[in-house]
């Protein structure tokens, strides 16, 4: 409520009602209290007249203060998400894919407050340019990361341009918020091929049934880096980047089959929703000259190195109930100046679905996802594969704003070159297979 709410009268009755009991200590004269009153109105409607020029208030969204011409809005939202794990594996005896740093004990338990974030976006000048600065304090040391800063322009026609640091245009489950995950914490699949972010500039567009968006960019997870910064992309052996490539390039395209594109903004499907179908399939390629890479002897080199990746992904979703699935590939190839070329493919699958249990809260949710690494990366007698199957379920208190999640995950396989230890996911790297981690976590947004 705001000061222009309350009736004239009302201020005038407080400001009566003050004099009179000021009156046997010193009665005013008639024309002393009309003063008093005319001043006490004149300061109210100064008050009034302020708070006419914008709104403030939470709009269900965040904390939103906005001029009155709509010209300027500014929205602050956050969001918490606290976690307890418990890990259990057999005991690591050391060797080449032993984690000392983790300890080799066969229990491992403990909190953690995985996320814990501040945003702020809106827009300025005009409705159609809107920015958006995410922030994150790390779980680890406390210290503020930047994540995301962008901004964007929409014209009429539907057509936009971006520019800053965000997510560039790939796989959809990272594309998708944190927030509005199906599962705890997005797949192993998902870790090792990600895009992440990067600084760039993309365009696109977006009808009632197609959206398409192109970016040029620094390449695969180059957040927070300077335009010479060191490129990670020809580490033999991992398919995570880091740094800038010399050039990179990313492409996607969706086909809105039936339902509303809000639909897609998460992975869960509330009773009661209208069927919705998208399919999705994106492209990427960066290159990087006079890389450092490690051939498989361990030896340091020079070369010019390339990496391409693809994805296709399918969401479907109905009246509670939601499946999705997708398909990776990446190809890198490092062309050394004193050996032989080096070329690996590597893929990765993802298969998840949840249904609401009937007229409840409650949602089960089940994963499978597998990443299949070149031959040629393998070392000794490591697995080329890597499975993990996880089973979970959700309450929505006051839906994703108020969150309550269980899940139990399953790692098939031993480490392997391409997943190791993994502290988000709850992987803690090991030399023996059946490797076993529950999490309990609460989400609150705000």
């Amino acid at each position: 409520m705001t000061v222009r709410n309350v009736p004239a009268s009302v201020l005038a009755v407080l400001a009566g009602s003050s004099v009179c009991l000021a009156a046997d200590a010193n009665t005013p004269s008639s024309d002393e209290v009309r003063a008093i009153v005319a001043e006490m109105l004149a300061d109210a409607q100064q008050r009034s007249s302020l708070l006419a020029g914008g709104t403030a208030g939470h709009d269900g969204k965040g904390f939103t203060l906005a001029d009155e011409s709509g010209n300027f809005k500014l929205t602050i939202s956050g969001g918490i998400q606290f976690r307890y794990q418990l890990n259990f594996r057999d005991d690591q005896a050391g060797g080449p894919n032993a984690a000392p740093s983790r300890g080799n004990d066969d229990f491992e338990s403990g909190f953690e407050t995985r996320r814990s974030r501040i945003i702020f976006k809106g827009h300025a000048i005009d409705p159609k340019m809107t920015y958006y600065i995410q922030t994150d304090f790390s779980r680890a040391d406390g210290v503020l990361d930047l994540l995301d800063a962008w901004v964007s322009y929409k014209w009429d026609s539907n057509c936009y341009l971006k520019w800053g640091q965000f997510k560039m245009p790939f796989l959809r489950e990272e594309l998708v918020s944190d927030w509005n995950q199906l599962v705890i914490e997005r797949s192993n699949t998902n870790t090792v091929f990600t895009q992440d972010r990067s600084q760039g500039v993309e365009t696109g567009y977006r009808n009632e049934h197609i959206g398409l968006a192109l970016a040029f960019h620094d390449g695969f997870a180059a957040k927070n880096s300077e335009f010479a910064s060191v490129n990670g992309l020809g580490n033999f052996g991992f398919v995570r980047r880091g740094g800038e490539s010399d050039w990179a390039g990313s492409a996607r395209f969706e086909w809105k089959v039936s339902g509303d594109w809000n639909q897609f903004d998460d992975f869960t499907s509330k009773p009661g929703s209208a069927y919705a179908c998208m399919i999705g399939v994106a492209g990427h390629v960066e290159g990087s000259a006079n890389d450092i890479a490690a051939s498989p002897g361990g030896v340091d080199t020079q070369g010019d190195t390339v990496y391409s990746a693809w994805t296709i992904d399918m969401s479907v979703e109905g009246d509670g109930w939601n499946l999705f699935a997708a398909g990776t590939g990446a190809h890198q190839n490092t062309d050394l100046l004193r050996q032989d070329e080096i070329g690996t493919d590597d893929y990765g699958v993802v298969v998840q679905g949840g249904f609401y249990l009937p007229e409840t809260d409650w949602e089960i949710f089940a994963r499978y996802d597998a990443i299949f690494q070149d031959s040629d990366r393998a070392l000794g007698d490591t697995d080329e594969t890597f499975d993990t199957v996880t089973l979970g379920t959700n309450y929505y208190w006051a839906g994703s704003a108020a969150k309550l999640s269980f899940d139990v995950q399953w790692f098939l396989d031993e480490s392997t070159q391409l997943m190791t230890a993994n502290d988000g996911n709850g992987f803690l790297r090991t030399t023996e297979e059946n490797e076993v981690n529950f999490r309990v976590q609460f989400q609150l947004l705000f």
